[in-house]
Order: structure tokens, then sequence, then C-alpha cells
């Protein structure tokens, strides 16, 4: 067996020590670079985020935008409507003079048709045609009142190569049963009950 005699190497702490501080380093920065892959991909995530949900406002600001074109186009139509119909259009709640024949017993005469006549040239009272019934005992009158329904049809007539038009309006009455429309003229309808009454009063106060 030999004896073998080893030198011990006089840079061998230093070497030691020199390999501990590489190693730290070594992974002080392995520390750092990992860090900021994680710090990279989680900007990567908030930026991906943030361009889905940039997206998704600018789907439903296209939306909404669809909606409100179809709703300005809509709503135009429907005023471009009512200002050709004076106002009015299918399916408006109206106001409309109501207009029934009525006849009743003249008043002047009683009902009788004659009157009693006396004048100084004749000497006896004689009978005369009632001037108000023209005899004949009764009188014929339109009797007027407040109604309201719903617009159903309108018909547009034209004339003068279509630069004047005139519309007829089909009621469907709601205050009262009936088996037909009513067929109205622009003058007979109104929006309000106060507006029918007011032209109500004008036409008995003629």
């Amino acid at each position: 067996m030999y004896d073998h005699d080893f030198e011990v190497d006089e840079n061998f702490d230093f070497n030691f020590s020199m390999n501990e501080l590489l190693n730290q380093e070594v992974e002080k920065r392995l520390e750092a670079k990992i860090s900021g892959y994680h710090s990279a991909m989680e900007r990567e995530k908030m930026a991906v985020q943030k361009q889905y949900e940039q997206e998704r406002t600018i789907r439903e600001l296209e939306r909404k935008l669809k909606e409100a074109e179809t709703t300005f186009f809509k709503q135009g139509a429907d005023q471009t409507k009512r200002e050709l119909m004076g106002g009015f259009k299918l399916g408006d709640k109206v106001w409309f003079i109501g207009k029934k024949y009525k006849t009743m017993h003249c008043k002047t005469c009683s009902g009788k048709g004659k009157l009693e006549v006396r004048a100084i040239a004749v000497a006896e009272p004689f009978q005369a045609n009632c001037p108000d019934c023209q005899g004949r005992a009764q009188k014929s009158n339109y009797e007027y009142s407040v109604e309201q329904g719903n617009i159903c049809e309108i018909k547009v007539h034209t004339w003068a190569k279509e630069k004047c038009f005139e519309g007829t309006f089909y009621i469907e009455p709601t205050t009262y049963k009936a088996n037909n429309s009513v067929e109205c003229k622009y003058s007979s309808l109104f929006h309000t009950e106060e507006e029918c009454q007011q032209a109500i009063n004008g036409i008995l106060n003629a």
C-alpha cells in the first residue's frame, strides 16, 4: 500500500466562494427571468382581456347603432305619414263627431202641422200650414255627439298630377257598438275630446 501526499490547493476557499457567488447570481438572474416571464404573461393576459372587452363594446355599439337606425327610420316614416294625413295615422285613437238623424214634433205647431190664423180682413179664424215645418207636423234635424274610436283604414284620393290629395278615414268606434266602421273626413277628426266638443258647439251655434 502506498502512501500519497496530496497538496492542499491554496485557492480552494477562494474558488469555493466564487462558485457560491456564481450560483447565487445564476439563481438570482433565473428568478428575475422567471418573474419577468410571469409579468409578461400577465400583461399579455390583460391585453387579451382588454381587447376582448373592446371588441365586445364595439359589437354592442354596432347593435345599438343598428337599432337606432331602425327606430329613426320607423319614426321618420311615421312622422311623414302623420304630416301627410294631418297628424293622424293607422291605429291612432281619435275623437270624432257622431251624427244621428233625428225626427221630432214641431214645437211651433205642437205637432199639428197647422196654425190658427186671424186676419182683419177675414171675420173667422182659419187654418194655415206651420211656417217652421211646412205643414208636416215634424221637423228633422241632426243630433251631434262626441265619440271615440281607432283609425282602422285610410284611403287617399289624389288629383292634379298627385299634387293634391285628400284622406278619408275609417274609424272603429269604441264608445258604442257598430257593425261597420264610420267614415270621417279630416275635419271631423280630433286629438282630444275637448277639441271635438268645441267643434260641435261651433256647428250648433252657427
